[in-house]
């Protein structure tokens, strides 16, 4: 049961409190198919007799879910999808980035960014962009933060080879790779294109490439920028706003239908042009049509999408 949100607030306490019940089975096939009674938050203790809302699900149905994530206010079919539907480890994979351990002394702003200004003022280092394309430097991402779908790249890494030997680079890599960014700090699920060329920070982004012909960047990027799929990572997987690379590999994935994707891809494409020519585009209008075919894609109901658009 979860109390009422100020329950200590009189004792200058601000936590969201818990009350679990348990009782002990040593037999196995019982306490699998044993029924737990899971009540949302109530406002007042009085709701504690007659609470409102009350989910029944059977125990075992948490031994399905990856990492055995405990749920609280979700609706069963929605958990299903988790359980029954392919990994999407089946169409892209990802790895943890590098450290410089001396970001000041190697990692420079890129030549004509507004970042770069201000690294000027400080002293710090300029990547030129001929220096990039010799090899020199390589682009280098390492924000996190709420941008999705597209955002301006503008610091770079030394990559010559006396600098090299102070970093930790992780040997099975998919760095230089066209792919997709995805926040590891961030209090939604967002993915940003990754052009060629790129290298990535191990703690504020993680990077993936698509490694199924039949799936593109650009539908990856409307799917796991979509209402549904920021339900799955906060609603279920992990709720709080440091992503891991193993929370990701936990979504599962429903191949869509060729005019669909199509579909998405175009969308995706539209946002990622206009925010190109204008950082601040408004995109909602395309978003809540990629959040539609997405639902459609994935079967959920009224009353399930209702929910989603409601809390996520």
């Amino acid at each position: 049961l979860l109390a009422p949100k100020d329950l200590f607030k009189n004792d200058g306490a601000s936590v969201t409190t818990c009350i679990i019940t348990l009782e002990k089975c040593s037999d196995k096939k019982e306490r699998e198919e044993n029924i737990i009674r899971v009540i949302p938050r109530v406002k007042t203790e009085e709701e504690y007799y007659n609470p409102k809302r009350i989910h029944l699900i059977k125990q075992k149905k948490y031994f399905l879910l990856p990492s055995k994530q405990f749920y609280i206010d979700v609706p069963e079919n929605l958990i299903d999808i988790l359980i029954k539907s392919p990994k999407i480890t089946e169409v892209i994979d990802g790895n943890i980035g590098m450290h410089t351990h001396n970001n000041k002394k190697y990692i420079g702003a890129i030549e004509g960014t507004d970042l770069a200004k201000k690294y000027k003022k400080k002293g710090r280092e300029i990547a030129k962009k001929e220096d990039i394309k010799r090899g020199l430097w390589h682009i280098y991402i390492k924000k996190g933060g709420l941008n999705q779908y597209w955002a301006e790249i503008d610091e770079a890494v030394r990559w010559d080879e006396e600098s090299k030997k102070n970093y930790d680079i992780p040997k099975n890599n998919f760095f230089l790779k066209e792919g997709l960014i995805i926040s590891g700090i961030s209090s939604r699920l967002s993915a940003r294109y990754m052009p060629k060329g790129c290298l990535w920070e191990s703690n504020k982004a993680i990077g993936f490439v698509v490694k199924n012909n039949k799936v593109s960047i650009y539908y990856l990027l409307g799917l796991l920028n979509s209402k549904l799929y920021n339900f799955f990572m906060k609603g279920i997987i992990n709720s709080t706003n440091s992503i891991q690379i193993n929370d990701i590999k936990q979504l599962h994935f429903i191949y869509p239908k060729k005019e669909l994707m199509i579909e998405v891809e175009n969308l995706v494409k539209k946002i990622i042009k206009n925010k190109k020519e204008n950082p601040n585009y408004d995109y909602s209008k395309e978003q809540k049509k990629i959040d539609n075919i997405i639902f459609d894609i994935y079967k959920i109901d009224k009353e399930e999408k209702e929910f989603i658009l409601k809390y996520y």
